[in-house]
């Protein structure tokens, strides 16, 4: 079965990911149409609970503007798996381990920042002192209100608005206040990147604490400085 019980290696996932690099198991036609976001019915594109896109059979991320095409899992009896493609570097990172649960994500983020600096994660980023914090009222609003759907419209574009996940509602409208800090910022500058058809100007990243427990966000920020997307990390 395609979501259990597959032995594997992470050389053989390293072959796996090289082979479609040079089309040789799928031609270019197929792993374009693999790697675009499903429609739903409501000509939506189908997503995850805070961020990335879902094909077929893969998840469509962002990460700090880079695009990312990967899957991750786990299963009960201790194992958890993350494969993540970096296809604009020609870079893939691929973590196999037996604990369950453990943040495999957090490790291939790790791992690709040791061969490209752009790509470390959100935990990895110093902070700027010098940075303009001026936006992080209305985000810790935003989280806050998140939960509730009462959240301040002018704050985010109208593609933002139509997609939603109500699970992402659900984790938010827990008991305890967010803690919002942030973190660091990419300016795309010359590099384009758009999400649900806009233009991205810079990526927030911010910490977020909900008790002992400790998220990262990114929060794509159009030239407006509206919310067009976010991705948990």
């Amino acid at each position: 079965m395609g979501d259990m019980g597959i032995l594997t290696t992470a050389t053989d996932l390293a072959r796996w990911s090289i082979a479609q690099d040079n089309t040789i198991i799928l031609d270019k036609q197929t792993l374009e149409q693999v790697w675009t976001p499903s429609k739903l019915n409501t000509n939506l594109e189908a997503m995850g609970i805070a961020g990335p896109n879902y094909g077929l059979g893969w998840t469509l991320a962002n990460h700090r503007g880079y695009k990312e095409v990967g899957h991750g899992g786990s299963f009960m009896n201790g194992y958890t798996a993350s494969f993540h493609r970096f296809p604009e570097e020609n870079f893939a990172v691929i973590v196999l381990t037996n604990l369950n649960p453990t943040n495999v994500s957090s490790m291939a983020y790790h791992l690709a920042g040791f061969f490209i600096p752009g790509l470390k994660g959100i935990d990895q980023l110093q902070s700027d002192n010098n940075a303009d914090t001026s936006f992080n009222k209305s985000v810790e609003a935003f989280f806050e209100s998140l939960g509730t759907g009462n959240y301040d419209r002018s704050l985010v574009t109208e593609s933002f608005m139509q997609r939603v996940n109500p699970i992402a509602k659900k984790i938010f409208s827990g008991p305890a206040k967010p803690a919002v800090i942030f973190v660091a910022s990419d300016k795309m500058g010359k590099r384009r990147l758009e999400r649900y058809g806009v233009s991205i100007q810079k990526i927030n990243y911010y910490k977020i604490q909900w008790g002992p427990e400790t998220h990262y966000f990114s929060i794509y920020l159009d030239a407006d400085n509206k919310i067009a997307d976010m991705r948990g990390y």
